[in-house]
């Protein structure tokens, strides 16, 4: 599904109807292509440097050095901080839980509590390593105790395109945008956003009492989503839309990605506040246009789309036959050799596949695919 603003005002809306009509189409039953396959972000990158450090550290710390710990255990946590996206919470808290140890070893219980603190935050089951031996235990059991009273802070995340999946500290936050989550421990979280077919984003925000953390991060698409996204560019002008038949470049972008159906959708802001997505679904196989349903997205609780999704399955899962469109000269478009050959990884596959995407103000941004 493209869903294309026709002016800024409508942008936002028209990315979250996208979301809320791929979700409805889903629990339908419809299933969605991989994204991340078709369109696969760069790979991630190792951690083998902080985990050296972290090594290095354990070392010295078993030789009863703890300066030379403390500083291989705060050089493991900068590069784990300097690089969220493939350094998962749990190494930065280990690394938290070993300065809190190493700082106990040092008589200075204040800081190595403050420590267990963050380590906890970040991913409160956490267990020390048996080199800290029973008193490091004991010591986090203690902040462990503690931390349903510890203070709180608040943290929202937005993105553009909006959609994108949020983890924060491994869970689920919901998609963005999310709401003020005010009942955060305050401390240094791990925040990833993730989007099918776009770079992935992460963070070590550090929330304090007196500051909320906010993060808006524009995502930006992998190479091969951008080429689809510039191939799509043309298909939501109001004379595409407007065309009785599906055209060929329409064919071409479904055959690239994998699908048959392509949900298309114009959103429009009208008088008083009124948004209007007006929404089809082309059947690149055939020529075929679901055209004439249109849905108000100026709501909260979003039946109408939940009520569109099942309009719209009817007649994926039920396609009307061929069309007999005619081109200028009197051959129908489906026989001509150039349209067997855009649809034909589609015609030997599955052949109920429909892409759907979404776009921010002028430009399409795509999202999932369902066949």
């Amino acid at each position: 599904m493209f869903a294309h603003a026709d002016d800024p005002g409508a942008a936002d809306l028209a990315g979250r109807f996208e979301i809320e009509l791929t979700r409805a189409l889903i629990g339908r039953g419809l299933d969605v292509a991989d994204f991340d396959t078709l369109f696969p972000p760069p790979a991630p990158a190792s951690t083998a440097e902080g985990d050296t450090l972290m090594q290095e550290g354990m070392e010295a710390f078993n030789n009863l050095d703890p300066d030379t710990a403390i500083q291989k255990f705060t050089d493991a946590a900068t590069f784990y901080a300097s690089h969220p996206l493939y350094a998962p919470p749990e190494k930065m808290a280990a690394a938290y839980v070993a300065l809190g140890a190493t700082a106990q070893l040092n008589g200075r219980p204040e800081r190595a509590q403050e420590a267990f603190r963050r380590a906890l935050v970040l991913a409160p089951n956490i267990e020390p390593d048996p080199l800290f031996g029973g008193d490091a235990k004991e010591a986090l059991e203690q902040v462990r105790m503690k931390m349903e009273a510890a203070p709180r802070g608040t943290i929202s995340v937005q993105s553009q395109p909006q959609g994108a999946r949020v983890l924060l500290d491994g869970k689920e936050l919901g998609l963005t945008p999310v709401p003020p989550k005010s009942d955060v421990p305050i401390g240094r979280h791990h925040v990833v956003l993730r989007r099918p077919g776009y770079q992935s984003f992460a963070a070590y925000p550090d929330l304090t009492e007196e500051k909320p953390a906010e993060l808006r991060p524009v995502l930006e698409p992998t190479e091969g989503m951008a080429r689809a996204l510039e191939a799509a560019d043309g298909l939501l002008t109001p004379e595409a839309f407007a065309a009785p038949t599906v055209s060929p470049d329409a064919n071409a972008l479904a055959a690239s990605l994998r699908a048959r159906f392509l949900v298309m959708s114009r959103v429009s802001q009208k008088p008083h506040g009124t948004v209007t997505a007006a929404v089809q679904a082309w059947d690149t196989l055939t020529g075929n246009k679901l055209d004439g349903l249109s849905v108000d997205l100026a709501q909260d609780d979003w039946r109408s789309t939940d009520q569109l999704a099942e309009q719209l399955r009817r007649w994926i899962t039920h396609p009307p036959p061929v069309a007999s469109v005619e081109e200028k000269g009197g051959e129908p478009v489906f026989k001509k050799w150039w349209f067997w050959t855009a649809v034909g990884v589609v015609a030997a596959g599955a052949a109920t596949t429909v892409a759907v995407s979404q776009s921010g103000r002028h430009r399409p941004n795509f999202v999932v695919g369902l066949p």
